[in-house]
């Protein structure tokens, strides 16, 4: 007889979590080397504030369960993408020892990233050997909540995540399959909800990432973009010798609204073909059943190429491989439960013959246990005298700290940080007990110091903001001016402020 044949060999199943939408696609693989693929938009956000609420984990679930029971996915592994609103990537290039010490330094400053939510932060990275001397290592970022929420929706929803991987790494995957970086890099922008992400993809791989201050627009992005083209050709041109060119090209995708918005000024201000990411046409073998899917599902179908040609695309920071290390179920409760009735008849056996010399010992044990009794009652009065001392020392410190008046100095990091200029860093923030702030750093222009005044000016939790002095100093790749600035919190220590930054 005939052996029937399979139908559906392979299934890959992709998933980009947005801030309020999931992007989905189901590649199914046949046997005749057809792939056939569907897309989906699901809105899956609607109490939750963001994908680390505490209420983000029911909202997910129920979206996934929707999806599954609409596309029959069974107990399919997902593929899932971050966008730019839930994961920070950066890239290291360079000689082994470099690179490892470019990533233990990038690993100490992750859980000062203030866009990604307050809490631990979770990491993923891979590292490719690009020539004998050469690494390039890519690091990804993204608030450990939100992946533990996004483990726990999947969960529920009777489906199990396989990898969590940056927006940015799919996307460079895809542009790399349809060839748009095989001569020279690209300038990627991929725009989501809330924001963008700008990278460089050369033959597929990210070289680069970075993302415009908070308060940009997406109106504003194409004169930033464009003010920083000289300056990512430099980068690549000095440290990525391997993509060797200029930048050929420009590439949008993500937010289908937010590419409306921008596209016509990306064509104005910069003098390259600007591209939308669409669903691929050329270079592959997919047949879309449905409608034929927007740049916004470009880096879920950037997913689907890790799992539909493995041998072709790169390795990718995987998000979830050190959360699942650091929660590995212990294996001696499953030893137990392996093998209990062997160790039933072992603790039986030893039970009957510690019986036997239990009984024979036991009015010794007895005796000593009263002569020692003495000096136990004086080591428990001991203790029971200190309990009480420490029990009026915790209630006494919890006194003082509830009088104690504390400003909220996560609110004021955040305000700090949202009004910094890209070419101004701080070296110190120094602070005392009446309200008075100094913040201290360095630019590279002194109008830069200055726009950074007038930021913090603005918000009323500050007030007396001003500029304490100033000197140009130099340094190896030029002269940078360091500055002081003082400032008081305002409502503290008496301090008063009218919403401009003065008293």
């Amino acid at each position: 007889m005939k052996r029937k044949s399979n139908k559906s060999l392979a299934r890959s199943v992709a998933i980009e979590v947005c801030h309020s939408t999931l992007h989905a696609v189901v590649c199914d693989q046949r046997d005749d080397q057809r792939r056939e693929a569907r897309t989906h938009a699901v809105n899956w956000r609607q109490a939750a504030r963001n994908l680390h609420d505490p209420a983000a984990a029911g909202e997910l679930a129920a979206a996934l369960k929707r999806l599954a029971a609409e596309w029959k996915l069974g107990h399919a592994a997902l593929q899932i993408v971050l966008s730019p609103d839930h994961c920070v990537t950066r890239v290291s290039i360079g000689k082994a020892e470099e690179v490892r010490q470019e990533l233990r330094e990038l690993e100490e400053r992750c859980h000062s990233y203030l866009l990604l939510g307050g809490g631990p932060k979770s990491l993923g990275g891979c590292v490719r050997q690009v020539d004998a001397k050469v690494q390039h290592a890519l690091l990804a970022v993204a608030n450990q909540r939100a992946l533990s929420n996004l483990v726990d929706a999947a969960a529920e929803a009777g489906l199990k995540i396989d990898i969590v991987e940056p927006g940015l790494v799919a996307v460079c995957r895809l542009i790399g399959k349809l060839g748009l970086d095989a001569t020279g890099p690209g300038l990627v922008v991929q725009l989501s909800e809330r924001g963008a992400e700008v990278g460089l993809s050369y033959q597929g791989q990210l070289l680069i990432e970075y993302r415009p201050v908070a308060r940009t627009s997406h109106e504003q992005l194409p004169d930033i973009v464009a003010g920083h083209l000289g300056r990512l050709q430099r980068y690549c041109d000095r440290y990525v010798r391997f993509a060797a060119g200029p930048i050929g090209r420009i590439i949008l995708c993500g937010n289908r609204q937010a590419i409306e918005a921008v596209r016509a000024g990306f064509a104005d201000r910069m003098k390259l073909p600007v591209d939308v990411l669409d669903a691929p046409q050329g270079n592959t073998t997919w047949e879309f059943t449905g409608p034929r899917p927007g740049p916004e599902f470009c880096a879920a179908l950037g997913a689907c190429l890790r799992v539909v040609e493995p041998d072709q695309t790169a390795e990718a920071p995987n998000l979830l491989a050190r959360l699942r290390a650091q929660t590995r179920e212990p294996i001696m409760p499953l030893v137990t439960k392996t093998f209990w009735p062997v160790a039933a008849a072992l603790v039986i056996g030893a039970a009957s013959w510690g019986g036997t010399w239990w009984q024979q010992h036991e009015c010794s044990l007895l005796e000593a246990a009263v002569e020692k009794f003495e000096p136990q009652r004086r080591q428990a009065s001991l203790l029971r005298r200190k309990s009480v001392c420490d029990l009026e020392k915790t209630e006494l410190l919890a006194a003082l700290s509830k009088a104690i008046q504390r400003p909220a100095w996560d609110q004021i990091s955040a305000t700090i940080a949202r009004c910094l200029p890209e070419d101004v860093w701080l070296d110190a923030v120094l602070a005392d007990g009446e309200g008075h702030l100094r913040l201290q750093g360095a630019s590279h222009t002194n109008d830069g110091v200055y726009e950074f005044v007038r930021w913090l000016q603005q918000y009323p939790s500050l007030a007396q903001v001003a500029v304490n002095g100033t000197r140009t100093i130099q340094e190896t790749h030029g002269p940078v001016t360091q500055f002081e600035i003082s400032c008081d919190l305002a409502g503290y220590g008496g301090v008063a402020g009218d919403g401009h930054g003065k008293p």
